[in-house]
């Protein structure tokens, strides 16, 4: 048997083929099919004495925990406060200790100051509210964006107005 047959019947074996509407996606799937059997031929002649089904269920885990451990951490970085009219600021905030401002180098955030100021003024006016300023400061301790420059100092606002 020559290499294509070998690789062909490995292919067979396993198939992740599935039925679509979409003209391109048996090509995705054969090409996946035969970067799995090839990657398994190739662990072979390094020594490996694993079953093809060994190899495949261990390149799946892989995938699966590694796309697991990336997406925890980046979903912590981009969670976002939303301040809807249900929103209650944080009680940790008149704490005494611990609140030192961070700057994160991600994508800039919605103030959470200027976002609560601008609904509560639009409840008592009835207006719709904007609280659009945005910053790259956060609070390390109470995990919000606050504004922190010379135009507004929304982080001294925040832990200290009731």
């Amino acid at each position: 048997m020559g290499g294509v047959d070998i690789a062909d019947q490995l292919r067979s074996y396993y198939n992740t083929q599935q039925p679509s509407r979409h003209n391109w996606l048996p090509l995705f799937f054969w090409l996946l099919d035969t970067s799995i059997v090839n990657s398994y031929i190739i662990s072979l002649k390094t020594g490996s004495t694993r079953t093809h089904w060994e190899f495949r269920c261990k390149l799946v885990w892989g995938i699966i925990n590694s796309v697991h451990e990336n997406r925890g951490s980046s979903l912590k970085k981009t969670q976002r406060q939303r301040v809807t009219k249900y929103f209650k600021l944080p009680e940790c905030r008149f704490e005494s200790d611990g609140h030192w401002q961070e700057l994160r180098d991600e994508e800039r955030a919605i103030c959470v100051w200027c976002s609560w100021v601008a609904r509560q003024e639009a409840k008592d006016s009835g207006a719709p509210s904007h609280g659009t300023n945005k910053t790259q400061t956060w609070c390390e301790k109470c995990n919000v964006p606050l504004c922190f420059n010379s135009n507004r100092n929304c982080f001294k606002a925040f832990h200290t107005q009731k």
